[in-house]
């Protein structure tokens, strides 16, 4: 069954907040299990606008020919 042109760009914000907020927890492990010298550096939580760079992103490499 094809999905309409919503369902997929739905799909890429999904996909790309998924992919930031894995990044983001996986950097929060790191920090955890590797401290530098009591400067705990955290990264910031994904916004809105990330999202959608990143799933801009994701857009440009499909239609690429």
């Amino acid at each position: 069954m094809t999905k309409s042109p919503y369902e997929l760009r739905f799909e890429l914000l999904a996909f790309a907040r998924d992919s930031l907020t894995s990044y983001y927890y996986a950097k929060i492990e790191e920090a955890k299990n590797f401290p530098t010298k009591g400067n705990l550096v955290l990264p910031k939580y994904p916004t809105n606008d990330d999202v959608f760079v990143l799933a801009e992103e994701y857009k440009n490499f499909i239609e690429k020919k």
